[in-house]
């Protein structure tokens, strides 16, 4: 476990600076019927500027990944999957497994608006992305307090492992945080 684990957490740590990197360079949408957010997000589905990802992510994803929780609202009522994840084949740099859906990336991200807004549509919250990681590991593992906090209110199970056996608990020890 402590190779396989070392090898996730640095996989985990690209991953994430990459897309808070993308996060950043974003701009919020302002209109909000599902063809704009569309159109305004075609830039993020076309071309996430995940260095790993060659091909487009989910729509619910992009919403994610920009921050928008309205947008998100409006792609979840018009059918969005919210559990579609970013293909795993589209990885082209590192060894990441990609597989990202919107609940891994809003953890990994600190996206509370974006948690409480899947919430909100009546999403699972404890259902993981394909490689096992919930919202409560993807917090987990980046710190992010004020989700933990959040997805504890919602009922999830705060001790669920990723595929490798990793829990929630040994994910942030292992990346240095307390708590």
């Amino acid at each position: 476990l402590g190779t396989s684990m070392m090898r996730e957490h640095r996989r985990w740590k690209y991953s994430y600076k990459l897309m808070k990197r993308k996060a950043d360079e974003m701009d919020d949408t302002t209109e909000r019927s599902v063809a704009a957010i569309m159109a305004a997000l075609q830039r993020t589905i076309d071309n996430p500027g995940l260095d790993w990802v060659a091909g487009p992510v989910p729509a619910v994803v992009a919403a994610v990944i920009v921050d928008d929780a309205e947008a998100l609202k409006a792609l979840l009522e018009a059918g969005h999957d919210v559990h579609e994840n970013i293909e795993t084949d589209a990885v082209v740099k590192s060894d990441d497994r990609g597989g990202y859906n919107a609940l891994s990336v809003a953890g990994v991200l600190g996206r509370e608006a974006c948690l409480r807004a899947m919430h909100g549509a009546g999403v699972d919250m404890s259902t993981a992305d394909s490689e096992g990681r919930s919202a409560v590991w993807a917090a987990a593992a980046e710190g992010r307090e004020g989700c933990l906090r959040l997805l504890h209110e919602f009922g999830c199970d705060m001790g669920q492992p990723n595929k490798n056996g990793a829990t929630p608990a040994l994910a942030a020890a292992f990346a240095g945080h307390e708590g």
